[in-house]
């Protein structure tokens, strides 16, 4: 869905010079999706504009969030979107599904998409790269979600979880 929404914006003259980063292996989920992805990229002519980082270290990975200018996790399922956290609380605004654990780890901090739906995908990608009041306010929302999580906080709640368990 993401590389045929990326296609759909390559088609604009405006976004001639946009790149896709895909950070971590291609595909990712064993050589199938891999090579499955690889010959979605080829047949969108996509070979120059998609670029695959294979492993990168996690110290590298606000690097890369910080240099986006969006980042897009289209993603079926996600046990919690480590990802979109990261990204929100690396300036970076998100577009991210509308599933799962995604939308609580995003609250309104971002755009969330139906993952099938291409041309929705594609519009709201559109929208954050033409919109600058919009990309603007989706950092600033995004810094401020970000906030909201922490591995402090997680141990806390957890230990409250545990000490009530205790008490019944």
């Amino acid at each position: 869905t993401l590389l045929k929404a990326f296609s759909q914006l390559k088609s604009e003259p405006r976004f001639k010079k946009l790149k896709l980063v895909k950070v971590g292996k291609a595909g990712g989920r064993g050589v199938d999706f891999r090579s499955q992805t690889i010959d979605v990229v080829e047949s969108l002519h996509l070979s120059s504009e998609v670029i695959f980082t294979d492993f990168v270290p996690e110290t590298d990975l606000p690097a890369y969030y910080s240099g986006a200018e969006v980042f897009v996790l289209p993603s079926l399922y996600e046990g919690f979107g480590f990802p979109v956290l990261e990204a929100m609380a690396c300036g970076c605004p998100v577009i991210t599904s509308n599933t799962s654990s995604l939308p609580e780890v995003i609250g309104e901090a971002g755009i969330m998409v139906d993952p099938h739906n291409t041309d929705s995908l594609a519009q709201a990608m559109w929208r954050v790269l033409t919109d600058s009041t919009l990309r603007d306010n989706m950092i600033r929302k995004g810094l401020e979600q970000s906030k909201r999580f922490s591995w402090e906080k997680a141990a806390e709640q957890t230990l409250e979880v545990y000490n009530k368990v205790e008490n019944r």
